[in-house]
């Protein structure tokens, strides 16, 4: 089980920091330059300057030290947001969050890439928690606005706030606090009508489907029976095709996509890998 400190005894920034906090610290900036699936434990304590006796006295493996870490990320966050909340008036508390937000990211690049980026590459626990950060985090940044007020979901707005901080981070920018404006009036867009003004609400529709492309499958086609084919070889190729894209959205679904292998994905679609090859190359 994992002993990492808690947020606040980070956030105090000792003189000379914990091991704990040194390890915490190598493996954010490591996800952050590298990424989760690139870094290594062994990159980890030389960059902590520990030793690897030491990473497991605290951490059980490197998921583990990663989890530690988006949980002191995510609650430094949580209580930036909250805490500037709380001083904004309740007209200005979704713009007070998503500034809060914002300097956060610019102060802390690399802790936003991994509570973001880096969270869904590790997969299991650590998705399952960035999921639960986007609802939490979410409904901060709509505090203020009564239940329904915005067209979409507070968390999918906030979705795409950190769709449009991911770039600018990873390419080096910090200075994503300047979005403030322009992300405040985009989230405004989606805001709905205040009823007892008389304002009318609009309901969201559908786009027709285009003619030109195929209903798709509600869910992928059993495998061929064994034997010799008696369909065309491009029903064949298409029967293969369709279970391929299944399985690789389920095994991506379960484990996230950069976790994932082929050897997942074939396993899942019950097919030959030297299948798979032919069957993507026909495409």
């Amino acid at each position: 089980m994992s002993t990492a400190p808690r947020a606040d005894q980070l956030s105090a920034t000792p003189p000379k920091s914990s091991q704990s906090d040194r390890l915490i610290a190598a493996m954010t900036e490591l996800c952050a330059g590298v990424g989760y699936r690139e870094a290594t434990i062994a990159e980890v304590i030389a960059a902590a300057g520990v030793s690897r006796a030491t990473f497991y006295d605290y951490f059980t493996d490197k998921r583990d030290c990663l989890l530690a870490a988006q949980a002191i990320h995510l609650e430094r966050l949580h209580t930036q947001m909250g805490h500037a909340v709380a001083r904004a008036a309740e007209h200005q508390a979704t713009r007070a969050a998503l500034g809060a937000l914002l300097e956060f990211a610019s102060d802390n690049p690399a802790a936003m890439q991994l509570l973001t980026r880096e969270s869904l590459a590790a997969g299991g626990t650590a998705a399952t928690r960035y999921d639960a950060m986007f609802a939490t985090i979410g409904s901060t940044l709509a505090r203020g606005a009564p239940v329904g007020a915005y067209v979409l979901a507070p968390e999918i707005l906030l979705a795409g706030i950190c769709r449009a901080i991911w770039p600018r981070l990873h390419a080096g920018e910090t200075a994503v606090a300047g979005l403030l404006e322009q992300l405040d009036s985009w989230i405004a867009s989606y805001r709905l009508p205040d009823p007892q003004q008389g304002a009318p609400c609009q309901r969201l529709t559908n786009p027709p489907s285009s003619p030109f492309l195929p209903d798709p499958p509600l869910r992928a086609p059993k495998p061929l029976p064994p034997g010799r084919r008696v369909l065309p070889q491009g029903e064949v190729n298409r029967n293969r095709r369709e279970r391929i894209l299944y399985a690789t959205a389920e095994v991506s679904a379960s484990s996230g996509y950069l976790a994932i292998t082929v050897d997942d994905i074939v396993a899942r679609a019950q097919i030959a890998r030297a299948t798979m090859s032919s069957t993507v190359i026909a495409r």
